[in-house]
């Protein structure tokens, strides 16, 4: 484990930490305290569906580790994006959808 973290955006400020698993890998995790167990069942259920429909799509899952009710790790997806920043994404790049003042309010609710 590293000796330090950063705190990432949100309104339980969660942490960031690299932790070095039994397999000698590291992994980039996030500490929240707050109940992560919902998290866990949605995430399970997606592994679920991902089995029975077996398409060329599948949704891509991730871990999540409820501590107890009201903290939990879950396991730091590289590579991606938040859907806010898709979605902006998209919007700015099709600029005639949306007015600019729309935007902003968007913006700022996500």
């Amino acid at each position: 484990m590293e000796d330090f973290f950063s705190q990432a955006d949100g309104i339980s400020a969660p942490k960031v930490l690299k932790v070095k698993g039994s397999d000698g890998k590291i992994y980039k995790t996030i500490w929240k305290k707050e109940d992560v167990r919902q998290d866990c069942l949605v995430e399970q259920l997606f592994f679920v569906m991902n089995g029975i429909l077996g398409g060329e799509h599948p949704l891509r899952t991730y871990k999540v580790v409820p501590l107890d009710n009201s903290s939990g790790i879950i396991e730091f997806c590289q590579g991606t994006t938040s859907l806010s920043v898709t979605i902006l994404s998209i919007l700015i790049n099709n600029s005639s959808l949306i007015s600019y003042s729309n935007l902003l309010c968007m913006f700022l609710y996500f």
